[in-house]
């Protein structure tokens, strides 16, 4: 079955460049990578992988798809997920890979219709939720930048280390991750 953890924030709080974290430390690890960057809201598949964060004119960065393998363990990484939209596409369009995990974003505060796109697939498959923001920035200036990046490379590390760990072992069954998301 596959296995959802979910990178929920609000906007600007670092949900995106999470998951490009995530995906490029995968992609060292993957033996196939398939690679769609958001142009214009067309996610267009690019045939070289990029192996570093792109950002946009306002230095944002750049809504991605990616589609990894890993010892014979897909993943899937979807980063749009600030409308309800953009959350139920990119799952249903990851589901077509039957993938070991679904890595994504959501909003969850403000645009309620995107949290709850999101919580229909979490009450189907196993999940796991962590959270790019909240009463922990309190800060002022660019002390929020440094605490948001420190959240972000923390919860990238964090995913990393759970698919790492999984894929060592090659299992059939979903045991390491349903263990975090359980426990």
């Amino acid at each position: 079955m596959t296995s959802i953890i979910a990178i929920q924030g609000g906007p600007n709080s670092g949900k995106t460049t999470t998951l490009w974290y995530v995906y490029l430390r995968l992609m060292h690890c993957s033996s196939a990578v398939r690679f769609f960057l958001n142009e214009g809201n067309n996610y267009v598949e690019k045939e070289t992988a990029p192996n570093k964060i792109v950002y946009n004119n306002a230095q944002q960065a750049i809504d991605f798809r990616a589609v990894l393998t890993i010892r014979h363990n897909v993943y899937v990484i979807t980063s749009q997920g600030d409308e309800k939209y953009s959350v139920k596409g990119g799952l249903n369009w990851a589901l077509r890979f039957a993938p070991t995990a679904i890595i994504c974003a959501s909003r969850w505060h403000g645009k309620t219709s995107a949290k709850k796109a999101l919580e229909k697939y979490l009450n189907i498959f196993p999940s796991l939720s962590l959270y790019t923001d909240g009463s922990n920035y309190t800060v002022s200036g660019e002390d929020v930048h440094k605490s948001i990046k420190a959240k972000e490379i923390e919860n990238a590390k964090r995913i990393v280390d759970l698919i790492l760990d999984r894929t060592k072992k090659n299992e059939e069954s979903h045991t390491e991750l349903d263990t975090e998301i359980y426990n």
